[in-house]
């Protein structure tokens, strides 16, 4: 028999499972029986929520696991396109590549040919033609070298009764005045006085030089200016920096005085 603290204790569940089992009140079970039943039916819900816990967890791995495998087929898969796509591209530069060599060979066959067909040509008589070319041309021009032009060109001015010669800069200086000075230089000295030639871009400047130097005096000696003759523009007049004594005078600033 239980003591009476026990079955006060398992009075609340005695009384729900005889509520639910009215047939064992009938067999005349006992309040400890009903309570072992209780703790049965309490271990069995707990049991089958483990089982339930169980199978969900089962099946989240199962998921899981398939997700992962999904994704792992996609980049075998992705893997395997890219080596298709490189193995494509590989092949299409080494056809290319052969493609190229090909035609450069061709061209390199090509070439001998060509030059097999200049040397027959040559020995055809190709070069006797360009000869009598030649002949008819000097034939048609048999005075083209005495009517070539001479090599100076501008309007040349000739500056004589020179006292002393002149440098460059000084030349440049006084006959630079009146236009653009293409060249000057310095011709064999006559009588113990120098001359001297600039040469003129313009005619119409060379022009005026002649009007304005001529007569002017330059070291107290009147100039005597004039356009150059066919002569001298020929290149008859020598230049006089053979002639000039080795040591040069020193540079004077010189001016044409009215």
């Amino acid at each position: 028999m239980a003591s009476p603290a026990a079955a006060t204790e398992t009075a609340p569940a005695a009384a729900t499972a005889a509520a639910e089992l009215t047939i064992a009140d009938k067999l005349g079970m006992s309040l400890e029986d009903l309570a072992k039943l209780d703790k049965k039916a309490e271990r069995k819900k707990r049991d089958e929520a483990r089982k339930a816990k169980r199978k969900e967890r089962a099946e989240k791995e199962a998921a899981e696991k398939k997700t992962s495998n999904n994704g792992a087929q996609q980049q075998q898969q992705g893997g395997r396109q890219q080596k298709q796509e490189q193995q494509g591209q590989g092949q299409q530069k080494q056809k290319q590549q052969k493609q190229q060599q090909q035609q450069g060979q061709g061209q390199q066959k090509q070439q001998p040919k060509s030059a097999e067909k200049k040397g027959a040509a040559a020995a055809s008589g190709s070069t006797p033609a360009k000869g009598a070319g030649r002949q008819q041309q000097q034939q048609q021009a048999p005075g083209s070298a005495a009517e070539k032009p001479p090599i100076f060109t501008g309007t040349p001015v000739i500056v004589r009764n020179l006292s002393e010669p002149l440098e460059k800069d000084q030349m440049m200086e006084i006959f630079g005045a009146v236009g653009a000075v293409k060249s000057t230089e310095m011709l064999r000295p006559l009588n113990n006085k120098h001359a001297a030639k600039i040469i003129y871009k313009l005619k119409a400047d060379a022009e005026k030089a002649v009007k304005e130097f001529d007569g002017r005096l330059l070291d107290g000696e009147p100039m005597k200016v004039s356009l150059a003759r066919k002569r001298e523009k020929s290149g008859a007049a020598e230049s006089g920096s053979a002639s000039q004594p080795s040591s040069q005078p020193q540079k004077r600033q010189r001016k044409a005085s009215a």
